[in-house]
């Protein structure tokens, strides 16, 4: 049997939204942009299957037959036909593009009224496009790159006499617009270079030259996301904490000012300084809510519409952590619906089980997490971390839950070990919540305990899964041998 579904068509009309598929199929039906009925009528049947493309027992033979019914079939005409429809499907995407694409349009409008020698109407194209870039208050990197090639071509022409009465400063403006483009696409290059060589060990950069380079050249512009990633450049790793809540708040304060590929990289970026100081217990990831809620308001956080999984876990575990629990199942009510189709339902279920934890029903938890099966490998590990948390505070209620409890931390580190497809440094965040998870439980049964031991534990810890939880548990276990608190009361 010929499978259709591993065929380059079908892969592509997979990504295709059903609006896209609907206008794919009118353009299709346009004599303009294809003249091959056969297309239109494959199109058709295959738009029955779309999104998920289950075609069971549709081969290749059948679809021919329900597109070409009198037609002889044969293997080549067939994959003639796929490829045609491939081929178009690329044109109709560049073309649905351009559509969308109001600047290039009309810059490229203005390079065929040149190279056609119209210069009346090329100078009154040009002009117009230079006055509403200039206008703009905010301005993306490709807006200076569009404004520098439209100065251009006008300061380059054969003809310079027309309606657009060209700037005497226009080779100075040409410079500033191309020096705004390389200060914003170098700067998002080094915070890039910068973030990396901090997570991963095997990467190291040389950013001294560019950074040189980069510094000198941004003292003569004043642009919103320049000054954010100079203040970021100039971070002081003794400072890094106090750094993070500025760069924070001013972010929020002109976050208005920015273009939106500017606001994505500096609200990321400000994730990323996050990730690491919650990691190393500075701060509580609740202190990153406001940003996720600002990012979700603003359809930052989405990629083509889908919210990633992580982002997903992450609010919950914010909103949770800072006892919103309202807003929480608001969120997972409005934002699971957004994630890929295939882990709607594992997100849910673990949402609401995280959200029982955290409002300390450990019995409703573990209910919630037993009904659902999980085959995904993200929520399978967030659902043993999540396990791991709910058997740790029975095991401080109850100490008979310690067998259990020790048996589930080896079962966990095993399964861990065994699994091939997370990044090792991910991999090893996890494995060191479970060792320092087990060693506090291990220090708060010892008959001779030692609050100095515990209080140890994570010194200079700073790549640990749910750290801030860990160290709420090692405040807390402090307090249990010492007679001070009881467990109920906290979290």
């Amino acid at each position: 049997m010929s499978q259709l579904s591993t065929s380059k068509l079908v892969r592509l009309l997979g990504t295709f939204s059903s609006e896209e598929i609907k206008s794919f199929l009118l353009w299709l039906k346009s004599p303009w942009a294809n003249s091959n009925k056969n297309l239109i009528r494959l199109l058709e049947q295959l738009r029955k299957f779309h999104p998920s493309f289950e075609l069971g027992r549709l081969d290749k033979e059948s679809l021919f037959r329900k597109v070409i019914p009198h037609g002889t079939y044969s293997a080549r005409s067939m994959n003639n036909l796929l490829s045609e429809a491939f081929l178009s499907a690329e044109r109709f995407l560049v073309f649905e593009r351009v559509a969308n694409e109001k600047n290039l349009q009309e810059r490229l409008l203005a390079e065929e009224l040149q190279k056609r020698q119209l210069t009346d109407w090329f100078s009154k194209k040009v002009g117009a496009s230079i006055e509403k870039l200039e206008k703009q208050p905010v301005k993306a990197w490709e807006d200076y790159l569009d404004l520098f090639l439209l100065y251009r071509m006008v300061n380059f022409h054969p003809s310079q006499s027309g309606n657009y009465k060209i700037p005497a400063n226009v080779l100075d403006l040409m410079q500033q617009t191309l020096d705004l483009v390389f200060l914003l696409e170098t700067g998002s290059i080094i915070n890039e270079k910068i973030f990396r060589s901090r997570i991963k060990r095997h990467e190291e950069y040389q950013i001294d030259h560019s950074m040189g380079i980069w510094k000198a050249l941004k003292a003569s512009y004043d642009h919103p996301s320049l000054h954010f990633f100079m203040d970021r450049f100039s971070y002081d790793e003794e400072a890094f904490l106090e750094q993070f809540f500025q760069l924070r708040d001013q972010f929020v304060e002109k976050f208005n000012k920015l273009n939106l590929r500017d606001q994505k990289i500096h609200l990321q970026s400000l994730f990323n300084d996050g990730s690491l100081l919650t990691r190393s217990g500075q701060i509580g990831i609740s202190e990153l809510l406001p940003l996720y809620q600002l990012g979700l308001e603003r359809q930052l956080l989405q990629q083509d519409g889908i919210l990633p999984p992580t982002i997903f876990a992450t609010v919950v575990s914010a909103s949770n952590t800072a006892s919103s629990f309202k807003y929480t199942l608001d969120f997972i009510n409005e934002f699971a619906e957004e994630l890929p189709i295939n882990l709607r339902t594992e997100a849910r279920s673990w949402g609401l089980a995280h959200t029982a934890y955290w409002e300390k029903n450990y019995d409703k938890c573990l209910a919630i997490l037993l009904a659902q099966p999980v085959k995904s490998l993200y929520f399978n590990l967030l659902t043993r971390v999540l396990n791991t948390q709910v058997y740790f505070d029975l095991f401080l209620q109850d100490s008979s839950y310690g067998d259990f409890l020790f048996n589930f931390f080896d079962a966990f580190e095993k399964w861990l070990q065994r699994e091939k497809h997370r990044a090792k440094f991910n991999k090893s965040s996890f494995l060191r919540f479970i060792q320092l998870s087990r060693s506090l439980a291990r220090l708060y049964m010892k008959a001779d305990f030692d609050d100095k031991s515990v209080s140890a534990l994570l010194k200079n810890e700073d790549n640990v899964q749910a750290s801030n939880w860990l160290r709420q548990k090692q405040a807390l276990v402090i307090q249990l041998r010492k007679g001070t608190a009881r467990p109920e009361r906290f979290h």
